[in-house]
């Protein structure tokens, strides 16, 4: 049984904010009969600050940066760990009761893009996942490329079998909004017992640099490194948001047939990621689909094309990275992991290209047909994916063309210079169908390619 109480982190001696004082507040009028704790460095009988800065390398690093978020992630284990409870950022406002969670032995919740929160989380005291959590920044933290607890839990969670152990709940019980949606009173459910806001961390770009080369060089280096950095460069201490989302666009007009195993493949990845489907004025159950999958969707009420469909989807993304996905075709497992490693390695890099691989789908009448057996480039979605970035220096899509609007990229990408990689990867499936748009728009395609053609022609 967890018992009743609420741990919450916050600095000795800090003052705190108003949002953390009103959530607070809320906590206590909500849950009268919850025992309410803030853990600092002054509180040794809920968790030995001196101790574990003396005996875990990790902590005392993080601390000693003033990398706050990664403080209070260690804390919040080893807390939790040793007396078991309930764990709240100070950016959490409870709507109902908490009683009903509390004879799961470790309850947290998913967000909208099916990934794992900690921002929300209760266990029983010794929970064997707290305690690998715990062992993981004992030393493993060093070796590992990830940083973000979610990462390290769902990291664990693949390698150990830790069945019937915890419960992840459904977005709609603590994360109902991403950090950066408008709240609506529509996203709060009968489901709904608190509601993350999600106001994020901060990281500076020294700091950054430091989360991003701890496995790769050795600690003395790396802090000397950083050292050098905040003499030499004046933006080093500068806060920055970190944005790792990544927005998948889904043009569809009538893809009721397909874009559930589509809208899968997304979910699957496990990634920091919003899914932005365009209804370009489908007459099937498109819209209905992509909502009950928690996809934000834009609707054209009459068609108007897969090019203004994806335009209109980049103008609503809220992501750093952009990658289309068309709703018959499949992203393979950790394509959307692979893709943004490459960018974590060279933060120059604008744009990574991958391989598509053709698959004839089951319900294709001619399961004969000649395809490509091997993978290839090809400018199709899914296997490219662009900082956001890059479209203002490039433009939008060209809308007086109906299609081959990916290809048109290629040739702004050399115009403008921008930096592209090739990786070899198949990132996405291709399914062969009886209506796949080149099969029955083969002339608009044909027209709109010698136009980009001329185009590139005529600018050389």
């Amino acid at each position: 049984m967890i018992p009743k109480r609420i741990f919450y982190i916050w600095g000795y001696g800090e003052n705190k904010s108003q949002i953390a004082n009103i959530c607070i507040e809320n906590w206590r009028l909500m849950l009268p009969d919850y025992e309410i704790i803030e853990v600092n460095e002054k509180t040794p009988e809920w968790f030995d600050f001196d101790y574990e800065y003396e005996h875990n390398l990790w902590f005392k690093t993080v601390y000693d940066l003033k990398m706050w978020a990664y403080v209070s992630d260690y804390i919040r284990v080893k807390t939790l760990y040793d007396h078991g409870g309930i764990y709240f950022d100070t950016d959490v406002t409870v709507y109902k009761n908490f009683d009903i969670f509390l004879s799961e032995k470790m309850f947290l919740g998913n967000q909208k893009s099916n990934i794992p929160e900690l921002a929300i989380f209760g266990a029983e005291k010794n929970h064997p996942v707290l305690k690998d959590l715990y062992e993981f920044y004992q030393d493993e933290i060093w070796h590992s490329p990830n940083y973000i607890i979610i990462n390290i839990f769902r990291e664990l969670t693949e390698k150990n079998n830790y069945q019937n152990l915890y419960k992840i709940y459904p977005y709609d019980y603590f994360h109902p909004k991403y950090f950066y949606d408008e709240f609506s009173h529509d996203m709060i459910t009968e489901n709904t017992a608190a509601v993350h806001w999600g106001n994020g961390s901060w990281n500076t770009k020294k700091n950054r640099y430091f989360l991003v080369n701890k496995h790769r060089i050795s600690l003395k280096t790396l802090l000397k490194q950083l050292d050098f950095i905040e003499k030499n460069d004046k933006n080093a201490n500068n806060k920055t948001k970190p944005n790792s989302l990544i927005s998948v666009i889904m043009p569809v007009k009538n893809g009721e047939n397909y874009m559930k195993d589509a809208i899968s493949s997304v979910l699957k990845q496990n990634m920091n990621l919003e899914i932005v489907v365009v209804d370009d004025g489908s007459s099937d159950s498109t819209a209905s689909i992509a909502r009950e999958a928690g996809c934000k969707v834009l609707s054209h009420e009459i068609s108007k094309g897969q090019v203004i469909a994806k335009n209109t989807g980049l103008k609503a993304a809220k992501g750093m990275y952009v990658i289309f996905c068309d709703h018959d075709d499949l992203l393979t497992e950790n394509s959307l992991k692979t893709f943004y490693k490459e960018f974590e390695q060279d933060s120059e890099l604008e744009v990574v290209i991958a391989k598509i691989k053709d698959f004839i789908s089951p319900d294709a009448k001619n399961q004969e047909q000649k395809i490509k057996t091997d993978p290839y480039y090809g400018c199709l979605g899914g296997s490219i994916m662009l900082k956001k970035s890059v479209f203002d220096k490039i433009g939008l899509f060209d809308e007086n063309i109906s299609a081959g609007e990916i290809i048109s990229l290629n040739s702004k990408f050399t115009e403008h210079n921008i930096k592209t990689k090739k990786i070899d990867f198949v990132s996405s499936l291709r399914r062969i169908h009886d209506t796949n748009y080149g099969k029955t728009n083969k002339n608009s395609e044909f027209k709109d390619y010698a136009s980009i053609l001329r185009a590139k022609l005529g600018r050389k």
